[in-house]
């Protein structure tokens, strides 16, 4: 359509693959598992985090494999800006209705229409296999996010950059993420010398402390000790 070019390949165990601009976006097994690092968000959220009964947004349907398997009593709403979307990938490759909501508009205008606030906001947009639009890329974007987060809520993104961050797109990418959200966890799935995906899980939390730790003044242990009696 105007928006994309869409493909299903079934392949010979089972998986099948939704391609868009001749990209793998989407994968499912006959299990519904995704690509690695879906599973690895769905490990943070339903498992570590042990999220039910809350409000989670997606911006990038994909082939809406987040919750394909299950939405674990959580209420998702995903967002992409080809509203055609939902119907061919329930055709083509989920063959069933999506397990959420679904809009199809623009993230960023979607954002300045609504004051709804959210839980958890999972960023994984992108034009073809490696590529974010670039206004997804921006720290007014994820100032966005920030803004639709609840109090403690978690912004949690998809970034395919240097593991290591050695060129300066992805130096860049992570100085705008925490230029928003100080206190994100950055983990990489695989270590090589190719872009990979590192996923960021970031609390909404504001910097309480200026403060660091120096050979001529450490108060760590007090610190450590004070945190163990408060928990």
């Amino acid at each position: 359509n105007n928006y994309a070019n869409y493909q299903v390949i079934e392949q010979m165990n089972f998986d099948k693959i939704f391609v868009v601009n001749h990209s793998a976006s989407s994968r499912l097994n006959a299990q519904k598992k995704g690509f690695e690092y879906i599973e690895f968000i769905k490990k943070i959220l339903f498992e570590a985090l042990s999220f039910k009964h809350h409000n989670i947004l997606v911006i990038g349907a994909g082939g809406f494999t987040l919750t394909a398997e299950k939405s674990h009593n959580n209420h998702v709403t995903y967002i992409d800006i080809d509203p055609e979307i939902k119907q061919i990938a329930e055709s083509t490759f989920l063959k069933e209705p999506i397990k959420g909501q679904f809009k199809g508009v623009d993230a960023r205008a979607f954002f300045k229409q609504h004051q709804e606030k959210w839980d958890v906001i999972v960023s994984d947009a992108y034009s073809n296999q490696t590529s974010i639009p670039p206004m997804l890329l921006t720290k007014e974007y994820f100032l966005a996010l920030k803004q639709h987060l609840t109090p403690g809520g978690y912004m949690i993104a998809n970034m395919i950059v240097d593991p290591l961050f050695r060129d300066k797109y992805s130096q860049t990418v992570d100085n705008t993420i925490r230029a928003v959200f100080p206190f994100c966890r950055s983990i990489p799935l695989t270590y090589n010398d190719k872009m990979a995906n590192v996923i960021y899980i970031c609390p909404n939390q504001q910097i309480s402390t200026q403060s660091i730790y120096t050979d001529d003044l450490t108060t760590s242990t007090t610190d450590f000790f004070n945190l163990q009696n408060s928990q």
